[in-house]
């Protein structure tokens, strides 16, 4: 699976060109906009990015834990077409969608419905069921200790989309399978990023709760949040020119791909990261996830937001974040890359300072990598000089 494509190789100085921040004009806000002036014009500060990437469009937002500060997008929709992309676009997040997969778990904890230390042997009673897995949690599985190999099977996925089931039935077909095999390494021996071990998680949840994984999705996050325009898959593209689309990165240029099959991972990867949303929705969501992290119970009690973003001892990896220790990257302390390989995000918070940086292109390439990294930079000192104590001027209130 292509669900957590890494950017490396080769860089480019893209932000070279990137005009100062204090020389931008303040743009109006996003959807959900008070309609005060903000500290950057996001969109003036992507176009130069745009070019000098080489990626068709990209997007960007800026969070803290009261909301929206700002948001904006530059770019083309298509990069044979000449309609621009805008803050209303949908992106793919790819494995950044594994934050809402352990939130989701950890609202079912919340309920009682399982628990964090549940074992694979309550959750999957199979006799084809290896015993090494007997005693393996939940909480060892989605902080990627559970010792499970990267990806399911090619063979295994493959007889899986062929059987033309429902999700729910080919993601237990593929767990099934996952399961049978003995475990890659000991468990909590060592940090194995792991997309297959959050689709077995998500399997062992639909069996325990009898509701598809997409249901669980729009009833835990999506409906409480008001992310009224997430969805599963590639962004839909009702007319051509409509809507961004992913694009493939190739020798002689970058090139939208086909819509329909094969524009995402296959859909019963719903549990590993095929979210799409605007970035007004993903906003939303990690404004959450800031409150949390500072002491709001508002959407999930106390201790459940620390089991989510608190690493097991001796690991980098919490539940669905990764943790960064590394001092050069300064105050952030939670982030993750997602790509299908198509489409790549990047979101990066700083609990403490209660500040997030978005950020989104329409195509997975190296040299996205160092802009990414100075672009976050940037925006996360014009959150601080924005934001005294815990008020923020500008910031929409997201519930």
């Amino acid at each position: 699976m292509r669900c957590r494509r890494t950017v490396t190789g080769i860089l480019l100085a893209a932000l070279a060109v990137v005009p100062s921040l204090s020389a931008q004009s303040t743009p109006r806000t996003a959807a959900r906009a008070t309609g005060d002036r903000l500290p950057i014009a996001l969109d003036g500060l992507l176009h130069p990015v745009v070019v000098s990437a080489r990626v068709p469009a990209m997007g960007a937002a800026l969070v803290t834990h009261q909301g929206v500060l700002a948001i904006g997008a530059a770019g083309r929709r298509d990069a044979r077409r000449t309609e621009r992309v805008t803050r209303d676009d949908q992106w793919h997040i790819g494995s950044c969608g594994k934050a809402i997969s352990a939130v989701v778990v950890a609202r079912l904890v919340a309920k009682g419905v399982l628990r964090w230390e549940s074992t694979v042997a309550e959750l999957w009673p199979d006799s084809a069921r290896h015993p090494a897995w007997n005693a393996v949690t939940v909480e060892q599985l989605l902080s990627h200790r559970g010792g499970m190999s990267a990806n399911p099977d090619d063979a295994l996925w493959e007889a899986a989309v062929r059987s033309n089931t429902s999700l729910p039935a080919q993601r237990a077909r593929v767990a099934r399978g996952l399961f049978a095999a003995a475990p890659t390494a000991p468990v909590d021996s060592v940090t194995l990023y792991s997309n297959a071990a959050y689709l077995a998680v998500g399997a062992m949840v639909e069996r325990r709760t009898g509701v598809d994984w997409e249901l669980l999705v729009r009833r835990e996050v999506f409906h409480p949040l008001a992310m009224r325009r997430s969805g599963f898959g590639a962004p839909r593209v009702p007319r051509p020119g409509s809507q961004a689309r992913g694009h493939i990165d190739a020798r002689s240029g970058v090139y939208p791909v086909r819509l329909g099959v094969g524009s995402d991972n296959p859909p019963a990867g719903g549990p590993v990261g095929t979210i799409h949303l605007p970035l007004d929705d993903w906003s939303t969501f990690i404004a959450t996830v800031l409150r949390g992290a500072r002491g709001d119970t508002t959407y999930l009690p106390a201790a459940q937001w620390q089991r989510l973003l608190t690493p097991r001892p001796n690991a980098d990896y919490a539940l669905g974040w990764k943790v960064v220790r590394d001092s050069s990257l300064q105050r952030f302390t939670l982030e993750h890359v997602g790509s299908n390989g198509f489409w790549i995000a990047q979101a990066s918070l700083s609990p403490d300072a209660g500040i997030a940086v978005l950020l989104t292109a329409n195509a997975a390439v190296d040299r996205l990598e160092q802009p990414f990294d100075r672009l976050r930079r940037l925006l996360a000192d014009s959150a601080s000089a924005w934001c005294v104590g815990d008020r923020c001027r500008g910031a929409t209130v997201t519930r």
